[in-house]
């Protein structure tokens, strides 16, 4: 057995002399019988580091012990080995007269072993340590700072600007191998010793060690920032991106990895709110302001399915003779204890949630069912529009025009009484996903309206390409900056909306001066509190909507309005 026995084996005396080896032995470290007999020397195939240790294990087994280990041996030519090593005592008439060492080399698993924990705690397309390795490191961090106060880690959350459209143009091999480019350069951001991990699509976690100043840390933030604004050069595309860096400095009052990292999402999340391509530091206005959308986010689920939320009125009238023309539906919620909660705190909650569909069903719905409701109070009523403001995602939906069909059937209001409000960046999103949508409606009869036109492409040329009705124009040029380059803005856009065939609706009109430059360059409607601020469906009826009338020669409450505004002095 000990001549055919495919393991390695070797008998050492009590001496510690090595007294005989098999052939398994020779073809696993190379030495021969000749080349180790009477030898004591353990450092032929002893790494110098476990000399100690293969001391302590022989002295152990002398003594009457049994010793199995796994452990690295060395080979003639020097190759280090894993190997089991299974070590006893040789007893004869019940006296330890030696040892057997019985060696199996174990490469091939250690080697699988290896590279199943490498996967695991790896990223399989950049190599990067995953998000489990990371979260591990940033415990252990935390830990450390609890322990010895200072000690000094960061850690940061990095967002890729605009990721998603380069999947969805170039597709996602030339996605994956910009993600290994980024990986790359972000590594060269920092130390060896730091560590750089891909969370998860282009997220990426960062945590940095031993500093000394915090101007360190600003200092690789504003290095990456820089660096992956360079563009990179994949399949003959020079792709362009940035990031968004999220920081959290002050570490010492964490307790665990994820709040940590909850944090420095928040601040990653506000570093893409006010722009992209910088980096912003956590603080607890950021955490205040979360918390407080989070509650808001709730509080709105909860107004949707209670029926807190109402349609409000503002009305369009004709700027030369100041009748009415329509309305446009605007939103509100009238919260049970803060009353009514402003449109800009809320709105940005339902966008980013996806609860804007739902509220712009709603508005939609009831908007059109207030409508018809006023045009059957008079046939002088049958003019009237009402304009109703679609977000990005309900435009993207594909069940938009279903939806209109369909609740256009419910009210039983005529297709030319609606419109539809968009905004530039809506249409450019996917201009010819945007065209087919917008084509669809028009069949139907709805009127497409162009809204806060001047805020975004602001190109004339480009946007007539789109089957649109009407432009609005921003309030921004009407009340506000330069008044003499305001003029000319707006001259220049109701010049060209004329010459292209659409309408334009100029919004934010506050004084009788504003009115009066909208008449001079033929502006053809205009909307604003010079007339009146949005008013719930039973005050616009008073104010506004023509009731039956016995000899039909009354005037409508808003012909009484227009001519006190006319003549305003």
């Amino acid at each position: 057995m000990f001549d055919s026995s495919p393991l390695g084996i070797m008998m050492v005396d009590t001496q510690r002399r090595i007294v005989e080896t098999n052939e398994g032995f020779t073809a696993l470290f190379g030495y021969t019988p000749e080349d180790l007999h009477n030898r004591r020397d353990m450092a032929m195939f002893v790494p110098d580091h476990l000399i100690g240790e293969a001391e302590t294990y022989l002295s152990a087994v002398l003594k009457g012990k049994t010793i199995s280990r796994e452990t690295v041996r060395r080979d003639k030519t020097g190759r280090l080995i894993d190997v089991s090593l299974f070590l006893y005592p040789i007893r004869v008439n019940d006296e330890i007269q030696g040892a057997y060492y019985i060696y199996n080399d174990i490469t091939q698993r250690k080697e699988y072993e290896t590279q199943l924990s490498h996967q695991a705690f790896h990223d399989a397309l950049t190599g990067l340590p995953n998000r489990v390795l990371f979260f591990e490191r940033l415990a252990s961090a935390v830990r450390r700072k609890k322990r010895k106060k200072d000690f000094a880690y960061t850690a940061m959350m990095l967002d890729m600007d605009r990721f998603k459209s380069i999947n969805d143009t170039l597709g996602h091999q030339v996605g994956d191998a910009f993600l290994v480019q980024v990986a790359e350069r972000l590594k060269g951001c920092v130390r060896s010793t730091d560590t750089v991990a891909r969370l998860g699509g282009d997220e990426f976690g960062i945590i940095l060690e031993e500093f000394r100043h915090l101007r360190e840390v600003v200092a690789v933030a504003k290095r990456i920032v820089k660096d992956l604004e360079k563009p990179v050069a994949i399949e003959a595309n020079e792709i362009r991106s940035s990031a968004s860096v999220g920081i959290v400095l002050k570490t010492l009052y964490y307790d665990d990895a994820e709040s940590v990292m909850r944090d420095a999402d928040i601040a990653m999340y506000r570093a893409k709110e006010i722009g992209k391509a910088c980096f912003r530091v956590f603080n607890n206005k950021m955490h205040t302001k979360i918390v407080r959308q989070t509650e808001l986010e709730r509080e709105l689920r909860s107004a949707i399915s209670n029926r807190e939320l109402a349609v409000y009125y503002q009305p369009i009238v004709t700027v030369q003779e100041t009748r009415l023309a329509g309305f446009e539906a605007l939103v509100r919620w009238n919260h049970p204890t803060k009353g009514l909660v402003s449109p800009a705190e809320f709105i940005p909650v339902a966008e980013e949630t996806g609860l804007i569909i739902e509220i712009g069903e709603f508005v939609l719905r009831e908007s059109c069912r207030q409508m018809a409701q006023w045009q059957t109070l008079s046939p002088a009523n049958k003019q009237l529009t009402v304009s109703v403001n679609v977000s990005a995602k309900q435009f993207q939906s594909s069940k938009l025009t279903r939806l209109v069909e369909s609740v256009l059937e419910e009210t039983r209001l005529a297709p030319e009484s609606l419109k539809l409000e968009l905004t530039e960046s809506t249409l450019m999103k996917d201009a010819r996903s945007a065209i087919r949508t917008m084509e669809e409606l028009k069949t139907m009869g709805i009127r497409i309206v162009v809204d806060d036109f001047g805020t975004g492409y602001s190109s004339l040329s480009y946007i007539q390409r789109f089957p649109i009705d009407g432009l609005k124009i921003d309030r921004s040029f009407i009340s506000g900056g330069d008044e003499t380059e305001n003029i000319k803005i707006v001259r220049t856009v109701i010049a060209l909306a004329k010459s292209i065939g659409v309408d334009v609706v100029a919004e934010g009109v506050e004084e009788q001066k504003q009115l009066e430059m909208l008449r001079d360059v033929e502006c053809e409607l205009a909307q604003g509190y010079i007339f009146s601020k949005p008013i719930d469906g039973q005050a616009a009826t008073r104010r506004f909507i023509r009731q039956p009338d016995a000899d039909g020669t009354a005037a409508s409450p808003l012909e009484k309005q227009a001519i006190s505004i006319r003549h305003r002095p």
